[in-house]
């Protein structure tokens, strides 16, 4: 089914949708338009212009998300990326899951670049810490020294340190030397070392 797909490579296959590509051993395109599953065993269903362009990884609907990373997963959105290895996203608007089984909810404008680093939504995060998490808000960042470093939401808060806590407010900042400390919320606080 489908028009004008092309199909090149081992067991490939573009079924429906018109202008797609299959190419690489074992890929799938369902559907959709302009779409594209260039390496090995990767996958496309449905959407416009997705393209996923590492081994076993998947695009599923939305348009304009490319899977970068080897296992990388999106599912939705516009303009998404997977490049992280095994990272995945599950939607909005052009959020970067880089770091390995790193995890973005949705939201816009979000990065996720530390190991098993996740942003649930908002706009603008950034999940730099290896296992730092974002729950939402806006502007709010886990530095690459925040291991395990969490902001629950706010405005414009950062965390530094391993298992630092931000739960919210605006312009807190959590960035003392030892470590798992926390600031509830408020505007303007910050916890440091002297």
């Amino acid at each position: 089914g489908g028009a004008q797909n092309a199909v090149h490579g081992l067991s490939a296959v573009a079924v429906g949708g018109t202008l797609n590509i299959a190419k690489g051993m074992n890929t799938f395109v369902g559907a959709g338009h302009l779409s594209k599953a260039t390496a090995d065993y990767s996958v496309v269903v449905g959407g416009l212009c997705n393209s996923a362009a590492a081994l076993s990884s998947v695009v599923v609907g939305g348009k304009g998300n490319t899977a970068l990373g080897q296992g990388a997963a999106i599912v939705g959105g516009i303009g998404n990326t997977a490049s992280g290895q095994y990272g995945a996203v599950a939607g909005g608007s052009s959020n970067e899951a880089s770091g390995t089984q790193s995890f973005i909810g949705g939201g816009c404008d979000n990065t996720a670049s530390g190991q098993y680093g996740a942003v649930a939504g908002g706009y603008t995060n950034c999940a730099e810490g290896t296992a730092s998490t974002i729950a939402g808000g806006n502007c709010n960042c886990v530095r690459s020294g925040g291991t395990y470093g969490t902001i629950a939401g706010g405005l414009s808060g950062f965390v530094e340190c391993c298992g630092d806590f931000l739960g919210g407010g605006i312009n807190g900042k959590v960035c003392a030397c030892y470590g798992c400390n926390t600031i509830v919320g408020g505007c303007g606080n910050s916890l440091t070392s002297t």
